[in-house]
């Protein structure tokens, strides 16, 4: 279940809309950014939809699964690392993100709490996911939180 929720409004998620994979040939999505899931995990039709997605697998996965909220297990079908752009208000972000590749997801991309590692991202409030700029590390740059209900 999701931990950022708006005070005012119970049944809402919060998500940032994202690009994967290379600039010129990305697909177009949104994370949805829960703090109670320890990594990042992408839903194995989305990620073949990624043009040359191959490329971006670290390794298959034999013997993995992940905990869901409802206390079902799935099973992790690759472990990946691949482009992921966010874009502010002036421009584009992309970091390497590793992913893991799993089959039924009910969303398209979950980000999970290993974002805020003070390399891609410094913090979430309740209308931002707060990036690091990578031209200085010091700063923060914000990415708008919009909300499914």
């Amino acid at each position: 279940s999701c931990k950022l929720l708006k005070d005012d409004v119970s049944n809402t998620l919060p998500y940032v809309k994202i690009s994967l994979g290379e600039k010129e040939s990305s697909i177009k999505t949104s994370g949805l950014l829960d703090t109670g899931c320890s990594w990042s995990i992408i839903n194995y039709k989305t990620f073949i939809k990624i043009p040359f997605f191959k490329k971006y697998i670290l390794e298959e996965m034999t013997h993995g699964n992940v905990s869901c909220a409802n206390d079902s297990s799935m099973k992790i079908k690759y472990k990946a690392k691949l482009p992921i752009t966010f874009n502010s208000k002036t421009r584009e972000h992309t970091f390497m993100k590793t992913f893991y590749v799993v089959k039924n997801l009910i969303h398209p991309v979950f980000l999970g709490y290993e974002i805020i590692d003070g390399i891609i991202a410094k913090g979430i409030s309740q209308d931002s996911l707060i990036l690091v700029d990578p031209k200085d590390p010091s700063k923060g740059v914000n990415i708008k939180i919009n909300y499914f209900n």
